[in-house]
């Protein structure tokens, strides 16, 4: 009795220790577990594979086991071999890659200077490994070529990410390794003899044992065969395996039908095969009693799609009411009306004329940006723009001596590569190489992410405590908002090169000199680092915008927006068309329209579609966050406007919202101070009319010249600050300064308890 009892514990410690092995998706890749693994059933002499297969099972995640338990169905892992579940495994978790990606990276690869040759060499071999060269022909070499020698970076990551949005080929649709494919149904997994088809007819040539989807006999029926037999809608319903998107972006149309007599709004899919609704849908039409699922979906990343079950439901739309199969997600947030109800309402022709006369939001930034650049060229092309509006002055203070420093010692490694760089901004026109100058600032190198070498100039080490700084405001962030307020779509432009577009004149010219290893370089364009270069240029800025509505600049970003995208693109087109006069170009590639928000990250090819309770959570906090009192909005001059302040013994806080006539609050801007060890020994009342008057100073652009409202939860302020006879005499006197303070501002004063301020 006692050998069986060895062998069980003997069992269960080697399913134990097995289980330390866990595979976690999110922590390793399967190709280096599994390697680790495969040593453990030879370290305990492990041979039976039912036995390894159990171990393999029981070192997996939950999370891990619920995929494959998945992939497996209608059977369960435990009806495959330990083999069969490590290449279900290897499909489920494998690398997936995109080769000329791979092969670009791995020929760009360089020793860094902490590698010694040998990790140089092993980074080498791992990065090759992905490559697959034993497919590398002619034709590869050629387009790998192009893909490194390209010098625009937007066309290579075209190039090299043009499989993430590619349609799936063919090859990668047909099963791998299946034999047994039943000519009846065209499905893998079962021979035609045990088919549960072999005794249907087909809808298309009328023969038994075959089906419309895979039949070779396509000739035309008789009389008697034209009616279709009458199968349930299981059996009809069997025949849609699959929901696939044609396009990156499908189109958001959407149609309201009553379900069980309940309106409900499903947007159509037309590359959907069946249609889903959400299980709040399901339950807003009464919960109708859900049966088995008989057919299994997939998206067309090849990801299945879990339901809850189906129902037969009564749906009325414009053409008539229809009795048809509803499916229910058992996760989702958006109901899909596809082909079987569009094909049951007749609605495949109408969508065509309705489709073509909607308005594509989403093309939106492909059509406006491609229209600017093709009508304006001139102002995307590359190089270094020249505007010829205004030119910089930099002023010195009375009776400055000028500073004149020494080169900074250069490494020889980079000797080559500054010296190329001097050149190239001889030949743009940017530096002028001298041979005297009382002033000389140093260099400072920067290695950029490319490689390349950067080059800017030092002028703090004296130049700059010497001039008269231009004070010319910058804008404020509440600046830019109420600049663009009423805006729906945003278009930002970037100036390529900003301040070195601007030409210096020639007083500052002589001011403006570099001293390198090579030799002294002046300045002919306006160079970042100086004092007055900000001021200088948000000034050019302005000037350039001047007239032009819906527009902001802060420095070198300008922003514009219309209410409506005709408006927005007349704005663009203007803005363009202005900066194309003065010679001043964009950067095409920083430029960007904002049209929408879309989490692009689970849909790319490289991405495991996984969608998890945190990509619920995140979908339902954004919605609230823009549903709430959070979300600010633009200031606007003619709505009512409202100042609330509050103390608490640590800090002070204000905001500023539009109260509509409705009710309804529009934050506009939030602010918060803490109080400094004086402050904290305040009275309540003196905290709390500190909290007032530093919200009225923080907005006191929006407050100044028109009526508002103060809003406190400290009911002794009504009196002090909002009393038509003047201030009590008996106020203390902080209180007083601050009432008079307040005197030159037209404002009510409203109280609100403490339990009701906040909401």
């Amino acid at each position: 009795m006692d050998a069986p009892i060895t062998w069980w514990k003997k069992r269960t410690s080697l399913l134990e220790a097995a289980a330390r092995y866990t595979f976690n998706p999110e922590e390793g890749t399967w190709d280096t577990w599994i390697l680790q693994f495969r040593s453990y059933p030879e370290i305990n002499f492990i041979s039976d594979s039912n036995f390894m297969r159990s171990c393999l099972l029981a070192s997996l995640t939950p999370k891990a086991f619920e995929e494959l338990r998945r992939s497996c169905l209608p059977t369960t892992p435990y009806d495959f071999t330990y083999d069969e579940c490590v290449a279900k495994m290897k499909e489920l978790y494998r690398r997936r890659v995109i080769l000329m990606r791979e092969r670009a990276n791995f020929f760009r690869i360089t020793q860094s200077d902490h590698q010694t040759p040998k990790q140089f060499a092993n980074s080498l071999r791992k990065a090759a490994g992905h490559c697959n060269f034993d497919s590398f022909n002619t034709e590869a070499a050629l387009v790998l070529q192009f893909i490194n020698g390209m010098k625009n970076e937007e066309i290579t990551l075209r190039v090299t990410m043009q499989d993430c949005h590619a349609v799936k080929e063919t090859r990668d649709l047909k099963p791998r390794g299946v034999s047994n494919v039943c000519h009846c149904y065209g499905e893998a997994g079962h021979f035609a003899k045990k088919c549960k088809f072999q005794g249907s007819k087909c809808f298309k040539c009328g023969k038994q044992g075959d089906l419309a989807k895979v039949c070779k006999h396509p000739q035309k029926l008789g009389k008697s065969q034209k009616q279709r037999p009458q199968h349930s809608w299981k059996d009809h319903m069997l025949y849609a395996d699959g929901i696939y998107a044609v396009k990156e972006r499908a189109h958001d149309f959407e149609v309201t039908v009553k379900i069980n007599g309940k309106s409900t709004r499903m947007k159509l899919d037309t590359g959907a095969a069946v249609t889903i609704v959400t299980p709040e849908c399901w339950k807003s039409i009464g919960s109708p009693k859900l049966k088995r699922a008989t057919v299994m979906l997939r998206s067309f990343t090849g990801h299945e799609v879990n339901l809850k079950g189906e129902t037969m439901v009564t749906v009325e739309g414009d053409t008539g009411t229809r009795k048809l199969v509803l499916r229910v997600a058992k996760n989702g947030a958006t109901n899909v009306m596809g082909q079987d109800w569009i094909n049951a309402f007749g609605a495949s022709e109408t969508l065509r004329s309705l489709l073509t006369n909607k308005k594509e939001v989403n093309a939106v930034e492909s059509r406006t940006q491609n229209d600017v650049c093709t009508e304006f060229p001139e102002v995307f092309e590359d190089g270094l723009g020249h505007c010829t509006k205004v030119k910089a002055h930099v002023e010195l203070k009375d009776g400055v001596v000028p500073v004149f420093r020494k080169p900074f010692p250069l490494a020889f490694a980079m000797h080559d590569a500054v010296g190329k760089e001097l050149e190239r901004y001889v030949d743009m026109g940017v530096l002028t190489p001298i041979d005297r100058s009382a002033w000389a600032a140093l260099i400072v190198t920067v290695k950029k992410l490319n490689g390349k070498i950067r080059i800017c100039a030092n002028f703090s080490t004296g130049l700059n405590d010497r001039l008269m700084v231009d004070s010319y405001p910058i804008p404020r962030p509440e600046d830019l908002y109420q600049a663009l307020r009423g805006g729906k779509t945003f278009t930002k432009l970037d100036l390529s090169d900003a301040y070195l577009q601007v030409e210096l004149d020639e007083e500052s010219k002589r001011i403006l000199v570099i001293n390198t290893h090579k030799e002294l370089y002046q300045y002919n364009r306006l160079p970042f680092g100086v004092a007055s270069a900000p001021a200088i240029f948000q000034k050019v800025m302005n000037t350039m915008l001047a007239g032009i509505p819906n527009v902001a600049a802060y420095l070198d970003d300008i922003i514009l927006t219309g209410a409506t995208d005709d408006e927005h693109q007349r704005t663009l087109k203007n803005l363009d068309c202005g900066f194309a006069r003065r010679s001043v170009p964009f950067s095409k590639r920083k430029s960007s329209i904002w049209v929408t928000f879309s989490a692009r990250r689970l849909l790319s090819k490289d991405e495991r579609w996984n969608w998890t309770g945190e990509h619920t959570k995140a979908v339902e906090r954004v919605k609230r966050l823009l549903n709430s009192p959070l979300l600010l909005s633009h200031y606007h001059p003619k709505w009512p406007i409202v100042l609330a302040a509050d103390a608490s013994n640590e800090g002070i806080g204000a905001v500023v919202y539009h109260r509509l006539s409705d009710g309804t609050v529009k934050v506009i801007a939030h602010a918060s101070k803490t109080l400094n060890a004086a402050q904290r020994n305040y009275g309540q009342i003196e905290k709390e009319a500190l909290a007032l008057v530093y919200g009225v100073k923080k907005f006191h652009k929006y407050l100044w010249g028109r009526r508002f409202t103060l809003l406190t939860d400290h009911k002794p302020l009504v009196s002090i600050f909002g009393s038509k006879k003047g201030v009590p005499q008996m106020a203390a006197c902080r209180l007083t300064r601050w009432a008079i303070a307040l005197m030159n501002y037209s404002f009510d004063i409203e109280y609100r308890s403490t339990k009701s301020f906040c909401r």
